[in-house]
């Protein structure tokens, strides 16, 4: 009996052979330099119906912006974008969880006591994305609240706010010691139909019930970018991963590098949301060829890949995306990539076996079709 596999490999580019570094074409940091009331618009819109004391979107530095990796703190010199009480006024990412009494009981019914349910989106004025492609959502924030039931997610608009695509629902961060949250960096990949407009939006819509659950902070965003890639003087050669066992082993090749301080490997199950899995020194400068590698331990089945190289200076780009399955003991690789003229597959199986394999372009359109004997 023969059996079929079938090898996807998709391609991100084909003709650069250099990594590419992001340039921000679009900022808000929320502290008045191009932030609060220039680039942020509608700061609280209601979407559907609100509780006599509903929560508030606030921008102040009651809850101090800090940067990704460091807990929160009071109010500093960095405002931020956050969710708050509207009774008890601005106190930070501290939310009203609860109502003052049953819903539906007679006196509340009267208006004598408050009613906390919120559905509130904050918005930013129109973003000009015309001649920019590839873009990227990136952030830093702070969010407890109560699994979906008080919880923040990401949206995108470009009809200039007149209707909105959820596009991430961002996890809740950890907790410190001192039992504020811990700040966390965020990117998601911003849809083609976001490339070439004059009116793309970004907004962040709260919800929390009134049941009396939920535990602060609430939500919190500051050092808001949108980017995209430029080219940056690191000659990628090639970068795949082939799946040993349970293991990812993922293996990059550079031909050249200047001014190459590290890089960063990221994992993710869908392509959007990114976890830093490892990172590995740099060879700084060099024009000889450098090999790196890194298994990921226990990877889960079906995992997308990329690089972040960083300078020595700080500024830093992303490479290509790959894709690695565990797919009955076999390996496989594929180099060079991106391509420059020709494409090679290596498959190392432990049985007989003829496999098929697809090339696929970044739209998901089959270019290439194959069969590979062992």
């Amino acid at each position: 009996m023969r059996f079929y596999f079938l090898f996807v490999i998709f391609v991100i580019a084909v003709s650069s052979q250099y990594v590419e570094s992001q340039t921000t074409i679009w900022s808000e940091d929320f502290d008045g330099n191009g932030g609060a009331g220039s680039n942020w618009g509608i700061l609280n819109q209601n979407i559907g119906a609100q509780g006599i004391t509903s929560n508030l979107w606030y921008i102040s530095c009651q809850e101090n912006g800090n940067a990704a990796g460091i807990c929160g703190s009071a109010c500093g010199s960095d405002n931020s974008l956050h969710v708050g009480s509207s009774s008890l006024g601005d106190m930070g990412a501290a939310y009203d969880a609860s109502s003052l009494c049953l819903p539906g009981c007679f006196l509340c019914d009267l208006g004598f006591c408050s009613d906390v349910t919120t559905n509130k989106r904050s918005q930013s004025i129109n973003i000009n994305t015309v001649g920019q492609t590839n873009l990227t959502l990136n952030f830093n924030y702070i969010e407890n609240g109560q699994g979906t039931s008080d919880d923040c997610v990401v949206e995108y608009s470009i009809d200039g706010g007149a209707s909105w695509i959820q596009l991430g629902n961002p996890a809740k961060t950890t907790i410190c010691g001192s039992g504020q949250a811990l700040w966390t960096a965020q990117s998601y990949s911003l849809p083609a139909s976001c490339e070439g407009i004059a009116n793309l939006r970004i907004g962040y819509r709260w919800q929390n019930n009134a049941d009396g659950t939920g535990t602060d902070p609430s939500f919190a965003v500051d050092d808001i970018t949108i980017t995209t890639p430029t080219p940056l003087p690191v000659e990628l050669y090639s970068f795949y991963g082939e799946s040993n066992g349970t293991d990812n082993v993922l293996k990059w090749a550079t031909a050249s590098e200047v001014d190459n301080d590290y890089f960063i490997l990221e994992r993710s199950l869908d392509s959007k949301t990114w976890t830093i899995i490892s990172k590995v020194e740099g060879a700084g400068n060099t024009q000889e060829n450098t090999n790196y590698q890194f298994a990921d331990k226990l990877a889960p089945n079906g995992s997308y890949y990329r690089l972040k190289q960083v300078d020595f200076n700080g500024h830093y780009s992303y490479g290509n995306i790959i894709y690695v399955t565990h797919n009955d003991n076999s390996k496989f690789s594929v180099y060079p990539n991106p391509i420059k003229t020709t494409l090679s597959i290596q498959v190392n199986v432990n049985s007989r076996t003829k496999r098929t394999f697809e090339l696929q372009n970044t739209n998901g359109s089959v270019v290439f079709q194959g069969i590979i004997d062992s």
